[in-house]
């Protein structure tokens, strides 16, 4: 119930951002905020991850600059052909549970200079191409993985 309020909250502050705050629309908008907390409950079910606030301003701080080097990286790699390129697979056992928290850890990982995630496993295993495997790509996406452990307020070692 907790969870639905919150999310009803949510959606009648975008409301009253978008629309402005006006009386005579106040109605209307409590009642799309109750129907989107609804769809959202049915389509993404609450559940027991509490956002840290503090490590989730921090990650959004750090993606477009994250963003940014891998896409230079690629850039230069695409564009200077004596780089050398040593195309490769990894594998990374993730200890986040599966759902919203492994699904955006695959997300994250792929802002990862060259690599995509292209399978995982139930057992928490995601294979990862990677551009060059000899580059610390493992260390990189076990840091990713603690940014985001943090951010959901997980224990990495539950899986």
């Amino acid at each position: 119930m907790r969870c639905f309020l919150l999310r009803s909250l949510v959606f009648l502050g975008l409301w009253l951002v978008i629309s402005g705050v006006s009386t005579s629309d106040l109605a209307l908008g409590l009642a799309v905020a109750v129907i989107a907390a609804f769809a959202s409950a049915r389509l993404l079910p609450c559940t027991g991850v509490r956002l840290n606030p503090r490590a989730c301003v921090e990650m959004a701080l750090g993606l477009p600059f994250q963003i940014a080097v891998a896409g230079i990286e690629i850039a230069r790699r695409a564009l200077h052909p004596k780089l050398p390129l040593s195309p490769g697979f990894i594998e990374y056992t993730s200890h986040l549970p599966e759902g919203v928290s492994r699904n955006a850890f695959t997300a994250l990982v792929s802002m990862q200079p060259g690599s995509v995630p292209i399978a995982g496993h139930k057992g928490g295993d995601i294979l990862i191409h990677c551009l060059d495997d000899t580059r610390p790509v493992g260390a990189a996406v076990e840091a990713d993985e603690a940014k985001l452990s943090r951010a959901f307020g997980l224990d990495r070692t539950r899986g």
